[in-house]
Parts: structure tokens; C-alpha cells; sequence
């Protein structure tokens, strides 16, 4: 008896279709659960698309293509990115928000070379070599703000040797006696080294070329010369480069309907 109730209902569920909805869909019977025809249908019933891009040109170009009413661009300026949504909608009239352009700004080789770079301890060999490998961005100046040929500053580089100094006090008295020592190291090439770099190179695909200042300092207190090349200002570069990033996606923009939001959203 259960088995035919069922039947029935299956039957009669199967049969139901929800006229009151923007697009068709039917219930059926199993688990009353609520199917869209969509994929029956010649055409989808939204345009859903998620338009994924490294490069800032592709973005503003995607854009233009697609823009629409009541579009918006969210700009992330902590992660260098941006989301466009495109079909955002109204308050009073919001629609599904499937329609997207994401943007994920990724670092030039040269300059993720040099964040990779900056800050971290090598000896003679490690230094010179990444100066050779980067030379073509790279001006070296010595202690008086001259330039110095870069050739000059990898050989000066490779020619720095540690020179130890010792000096000893001897104090007596008529009760008692003191020693004390101390011991010096100071690290010297035989050529000119040079006191700071300059490391010319575009940040991110898309953005201006910058100028980063790195300090040569060497490291004495083991048996061979370490040496460690520092960013000056390494925050405030940073920070530098985020606003430049959302004022140019701004600008950008500015033909177009899209209104530009800093931050991030979820839809």
C-alpha cells in the first residue's frame, strides 16, 4: 500500500512545475528537491564567467570590454590585486555577482630577484655572482658618491681579505695584576669597494620603473667576510608601490562606468 501511495506521489510530483520564477524550474520527486532546466535550455539564463589575469593591461582591456551598469572594482592594496565584479547590481535591484575579472599582480624577475636578494648573508663567491647576474641593473657608487664601474666593484669584492689586530694591557700594582686583550677585525680589498648599490628595474608587470638603494655591510666575526646587501627604506618602498598601483588602476578606469572601491568584498 506505501509502495502505490508512493507511486502516486512520484507521479504527481513529476508532473509539477514552478511558474513563478525567472527562469524554469520543475520539482521532482526525489527528495522534493528543486531542479533548474538550464541545461535544457539553448541559453544559459546569466552570463557567468570568472576572467583571471598576472597582467595589468589585460585587466583594463577585459574590462572595457565587458563593463556594465552599477560595475564595481574592489583594490586590494595590501596583496597588489583587484576584483571587478560586473554584475553587482543595486541595493534595491542586487543581481548574482557572476561575472568577475581578477587581477593578481605578480613581481618582474628582476625585482623579485632583488627582494629574494636584499637582506641575506653571503660570502665573496654568492655576492659577486649575483652581481654579474644582474649587472645590467645595477650601478655601484663609492664612499665620495662616485660611480664605480661594476667590474671594478665584483673584483673589489672578490679581494676582500680580514685583517686581525691585538692589543694587550698590562696593569700591576703593589696587591695585584691586571691583563686585558682586545682584538679587532677589519675586512679590506685591495681594490675600492663600493659603500651602497643602486638597483634600477620595474616593480610589477605594469607600473613604473623605481630606484632601490642597497647598503653593502660586511660581516667579521667569523673566519671569512660575510656579506649582506640591505634595502634602505624597504616599508615605505612598499607602501610606495601599493598606492601607485591603486592610483593607476584608478586612473584606468576612469572612462568607464565602473566605481573603484579600496578594499576588498565579499559576495
Amino acid at each position: 500500500m506505501e509502495q502505490n501511495l508512493k507511486q502516486i506521489q512520484d507521479l504527481v510530483l513529476s508532473s509539477i512545475r514552478v511558474g513563478n520564477s525567472d527562469y524554469p524550474i520543475a520539482i521532482l520527486p526525489e527528495n522534493m528537491a528543486v531542479h533548474s532546466l538550464e541545461k535544457h535550455n539553448k541559453h544559459r539564463n546569466n552570463f557567468r564567467a570568472t576572467f583571471n589575469t598576472y597582467n595589468f593591461d589585460s585587466l583594463i582591456a577585459y574590462a572595457k570590454a565587458h563593463e556594465q551598469k552599477d560595475a564595481q572594482c574592489f583594490i586590494d592594496e595590501k596583496n597588489l590585486g583587484a576584483q571587478i565584479v560586473f554584475d553587482v547590481g543595486s541595493r534595491e535591484a542586487p543581481l548574482h555577482a557572476q561575472h568577475r575579472a581578477v587581477l593578481r599582480m605578480e613581481k618582474t624577475a628582476a625585482f623579485k630577484a632583488l627582494c629574494d636578494f636584499q637582506g641575506s648573508k653571503c660570502d665573496q663567491r654568492e655576492f659577486s655572482e649575483w652581481l654579474e647576474d644582474w649587472s645590467d641593473y645595477i650601478t655601484a657608487y663609492t664612499d665620495d658618491e662616485d660611480k664605480l664601474p661594476l667590474t671594478s666593484a665584483v673584483q673589489a669584492v672578490r679581494k676582500i681579505t680580514l685583517d686581525y689586530a691585538r692589543n694587550e694591557e698590562h696593569e700591576v700594582s703593589d696587591f695585584a695584576a691586571s691583563k686585558s686583550a682586545m682584538e679587532s677585525v677589519e675586512a679590506k680589498s685591495k681594490l675600492q669597494l663600493p659603500k651602497y648599490f643602486v638597483f634600477n628595474t620595474h616593480t610589477y608587470k605594469g607600473l613604473d620603473s623605481q630606484a632601490f638603494t642597497l647598503r653593502l655591510s660586511i660581516l667579521t666575526g667569523g673566519n671569512a667576510p660575510v656579506l649582506v646587501a640591505r634595502l634602505i627604506k624597504a616599508e615605505q618602498i612598499q607602501e610606495a608601490i601599493a598606492k601607485e598601483f591603486a592610483e593607476k588602476l584608478t586612473d584606468a578606469l576612469k572612462g568607464t562606468e565602473i566605481k573603484v572601491n579600496i578594499g576588498t568584498v565579499e559576495i
